[in-house]
């Protein structure tokens, strides 16, 4: 009986490993499953974040970028703290900043011009007309887009009529002589800040479009004249605005002295 008991306990020991050792295989076949809700806004972990450059904005955010092409008008996330609620920044929002190089070196062109470049080709010689000298101060000779320019001169003969004189003091200026302004200002020891508050930027001038006329005196003297009183009441019935007014709502600083030739049917 003693050989009989530890024969079968031998083997009932034998099969209790065999058993075991092949639960543990089936156990390592088995698939862990893991269920996920999709979150309102992507979920990133403190450890697998990856900071960009700082943005400036009021909250003071930076950036948060995760892998991974974003779509074309999907907004830019960003976090003011780690664990926060998002903050959402639309790309039409970001601040694109613009230059312009004068005498090869380059210059931050201010707000007030921002998103304002003449993207407009300026007229060729031919599509242009001088203004007759009686018409010039000085008797320059000064050119013109020709239906602007043969527009001035109907508005100028009627204000004579009227015993009002009006005297262009510049016409068209090309990119090129508008960079030479400033070149021959800042020789003279004038700053960019400075200038560029009056003056604007080269591309940035409605003088290359060709339209565009600056009467005599062209400065603060000119809102005192009988002819600035004149177009004010007239220049409209020629197709003319002053497009630097007073209390501009883009910002321009006050320019009486300069208006642009925008068409009879758009002034009507």
């Amino acid at each position: 009986m003693k050989i009989f008991s530890f024969y079968h306990a031998g083997v009932i020991f034998l099969c209790c490993i065999l058993f075991f050792s092949g639960c543990g295989r089936h156990a390592e076949k088995k698939d862990v499953v893991v269920l996920t809700v999709p979150p309102a806004f992507p979920v990133i972990h403190p450890l697998e974040v990856k900071e960009g450059k700082e943005e400036k904005s009021a909250n003071d955010v930076i950036k948060i970028t995760t892998e991974g092409k974003k779509k074309k008008d999907e907004p830019v996330i960003t976090e003011k703290k780690m664990m926060d609620v998002p903050v959402i920044h639309r790309k039409n929002e970001k601040v694109v900043h613009e230059f312009v190089y004068i005498d090869q070196k380059r210059y931050l062109v201010p707000a007030v011009w921002r998103g304002n470049k003449i993207t407009r080709k300026s007229p060729a010689m031919n599509q242009m007309r001088q203004v007759p000298v009686q018409f010039t101060h000085g008797g320059t000779h000064i050119y013109a887009e020709k239906e602007a320019c043969n527009a001035f001169v109907a508005m100028a003969e009627q204000a004579l009529v009227e015993d009002i004189h009006i005297e262009v003091h510049s016409g068209f200026r090309s990119v090129w002589y508008q960079e030479k302004i400033f070149i021959k200002h800042m020789a003279k020891g004038r700053d960019w800040d400075d200038l560029v508050r009056y003056v604007a930027p080269p591309g940035y001038s409605e003088h290359a479009l060709g339209t565009a006329f600056d009467f005599y005196p062209s400065n603060w003297q000119f809102a005192d004249s009988s002819a600035y009183r004149w177009l004010q009441e007239h220049a409209h019935e020629f197709g003319f605005r002053e497009t630097y007014p007073k209390h501009s709502p883009k910002g321009f600083p006050w320019e009486a002295w300069h208006w642009r030739y925008v068409g009879r049917e758009v002034e009507r």
